[in-house]
Order: C-alpha cells, then sequence, then structure tokens
C-alpha cells in the first residue's frame, strides 16, 4: 500500500468519526429536548391535576348537597302524607261529630213541637259560632 492510500484510509476513518460523532451529538440534543417536552408536559399536567382535584372534589359536596336536599325532600313528603292522614282521620271524627249532632237536633225537633222555631234559632246559633259569637245552648 503505497501512502497515499493510506492517508485517503485515515481521512475516511477521520470522516467516518466525525459523522459518527455528529449523529450521536444530535441524538444526544433531539434527547435533551424531548426530556425538557416531556419535563414541561408533566408540570403542566401537574398543574391541571391540581385544578381537577379541586372540580372533583366539588363534584363531590355537590353530590353530597343533592343527596341531602334528596333526603329532606323525603321526608318532607313523609311527613305530608302523615299529616294528611291525619287531617282525613280529624275530618272523619268532625264529620261524624257533626251527624252525631244533626242527629241530635232532629231528635229534639222530634220532641218539641215548636220544631220549627227551634231549628231557626238553632240554624242562628249556628251561624253565630260559625262568625264567631258565642254559643248559647252551653
Amino acid at each position: 500500500m503505497d501512502a497515499s492510500t493510506i492517508v485517503w484510509i485515515v481521512v475516511i476513518v477521520v470522516v467516518v468519526l466525525i459523522l459518527i460523532g455528529v449523529a450521536v451529538m444530535l441524538m444526544r440534543r433531539r434527547d435533551a429536548k424531548r426530556r425538557a417536552q416531556a419535563s414541561s408536559i408533566r408540570a403542566e399536567a401537574g398543574e391541571r391535576s391540581i385544578a381537577v382535584d379541586r372540580l372533583e372534589a366539588q363534584a363531590a359536596e355537590t353530590e353530597a348537597k343533592a343527596r341531602a336536599a334528596r333526603a329532606d325532600a323525603d321526608a318532607k313528603r313523609a311527613q305530608a302524607d302523615r299529616l294528611q292522614a291525619s287531617a282525613q282521620e280529624h275530618q272523619l271524627t268532625a264529620s261524624s261529630a257533626r251527624d252525631e249532632v244533626d242527629s241530635e237536633f232532629s231528635r229534639a225537633d222530634e220532641l218539641d213541637p215548636r220544631s220549627d222555631q227551634t231549628t231557626d234559632e238553632a240554624a242562628d246559633s249556628e251561624s253565630d259560632i260559625q262568625r264567631g259569637g258565642s254559643d248559647p245552648r252551653i
């Protein structure tokens, strides 16, 4: 081998080594750039994670309030049902008592020969009572 061939081989080896070095350097820069980009993305995701945590907490709180409101509504509905049943029971009692009182008036009218006058007085007394007057029969 002559000297020029050796020089060319050395030059080719040096060029190849330079190309390999440049390629490695470019790959490292690219990797560093990707690491920096990944770090930036992680930081942004961390910040968004805090906001999402707050939203999740708010959603849980709102859900708890909704459950409490539903429970209150159910309790109020049950109370309304109990009051309605009580009102119906009182209405039945009052109706029964009214029938007894009317029956007593009828019996009194049968016993009293002046039943028309007594009935008129009873009606007047009853209307006075409804207007807030006193019952003369008491």
